[in-house]
């Protein structure tokens, strides 16, 4: 039989730390300090938020640990205040109080009632950095404080873009929201709303041209085969990047001439769909028979950029939204086959369209680009 497993253990720098097992899983968090009593009285509340939080977010703050004042009467009749913390003073479940890694859970609650399914680890990653960046508690925030916050994440501070500090301020509001909706914070009102933290000097996407899609003919002659069938499925196929680099063997039917996004793995539900491939584009991903990983975004728009500085991967699917309008192509059928949310109740009657009618739609898209690359 093995030893039984401490649950509070120091790492090699001196620092404690707390663990636990679950479901076959090892669970741990920073206790913070190098001091024995002091990681001893915040084990308690490490354990818990393990138990509740497996995503093993790191406590930045310990609300035990604020400082309070204590008031004691003197044998001699006189008031003696002393300096102490909350924890010595605050009966347990003051100590357990609602705060953004709450908010957080109640988020994926939340999500996985209504939708039957988790966010994605982008979104877990986006709101993680928020958390542990945020220098106030759900009980501190206010409008002054947002302000302080988003002063010190400028230029003048840690020099985040200002799209860093939307994305930083808007996380922890919309985790206000869902639980203001949920039931969880009866009676809040979210002060993120009283203060302006958008972005307006969003980098605009350059959308590719026609004299773009006839550069790319030397690119494409020059490529890896991996990169080359990224850029050739995004060009012909209106995708986003990482709809194609998450695509596996099982994602095509080479045979039927498609590639499907399957349901789980889009950006969002509207982007979950199959869609129609060229047929001699279909050749030549069955001849390159997935011998590598698709190519990661950073190397295929550096080579993008030798054609022309402000190509990206994304560029071609503004510019496959660009060609169907100049070529007169059926609107609804474009947006359908880019994985864009349909209008009212096109999106629920019909189920859209079927691959055939996403292929006559984008036929005279194919043939332009067949032309600007000299494929015609």
């Amino acid at each position: 039989m093995g030893r039984p497993q401490k649950v509070i253990q120091q790492r090699a720098n001196g620092t404690y730390y707390v663990r636990l097992h679950k479901d076959g899983r090892r669970l741990t968090r920073s206790l913070g300090t190098k001091d024995p009593l002091v990681a001893a009285s915040r084990a308690s509340e490490a354990i818990r938020s393990l138990q509740e939080d497996e995503r093993g977010l790191e406590a930045e703050r310990w609300p035990g640990d604020e400082p309070a004042v204590i008031g004691e009467m003197q044998p001699d009749g006189t008031w003696v205040e002393r300096e102490t913390t909350w924890r010595e003073i605050a009966e347990p479940e003051e100590l357990l109080r609602t705060d953004w890694k709450d908010l957080l859970r109640e988020a994926v609650a939340v999500r996985k009632r209504s939708e039957g399914k988790d966010f994605s680890d982008s979104w877990y990653t986006n709101n993680e950095l928020a958390i542990r960046d945020c220098p106030f508690t759900l009980d501190e925030a206010s409008p002054k404080a947002i302000r302080k916050w988003i002063e010190s994440m400028g230029p003048s501070g840690k020099g985040y873009k200002g799209r860093t500090v939307e994305m930083r301020c808007g996380a922890l509001s919309n985790l206000i929201n869902v639980s203001i909706k949920s039931g969880l914070l009866e009676e809040f009102s979210n002060p993120f709303e009283k203060v302006s933290f958008t972005n307006k000097s969003t980098k605009h996407i350059y959308t590719a041209s026609e004299e773009d899609y006839e550069r790319m003919k030397a690119v494409l002659e020059t490529a890896p085969t991996g990169t080359r069938l990224l850029l050739l499925i995004q060009m012909y196929g209106g995708t986003r990047v990482s709809e194609v680099q998450k695509r596996e063997p099982k994602d095509f039917d080479l045979e039927a001439g498609t590639m499907t996004i399957p349901i789980g793995t889009g950006k969002n539900k509207s982007s979950e769909r199959t869609i129609p491939l060229p047929s001699w584009l279909c050749e030549e991903i069955k001849a390159w028979g997935f011998q590598r990983s698709w190519p990661v975004t950073t190397g295929v728009n550096q080579r993008l950029s030798l054609a022309k500085k402000e190509l990206t991967t994304h560029s071609f699917r503004h510019g496959f939204i660009r060609l169907s309008r100049e070529l007169g192509c059926e609107p609804m059928a474009i947006e359908a086959f880019i994985g864009h949310r349909l209008p009212g109740m096109q999106a629920t009657y019909g189920s859209g369209f079927s691959v055939n009618a996403l292929a006559k739609a984008a036929a005279p898209i194919w043939k332009r680009i067949d032309e600007l690359t000299s494929r015609a």
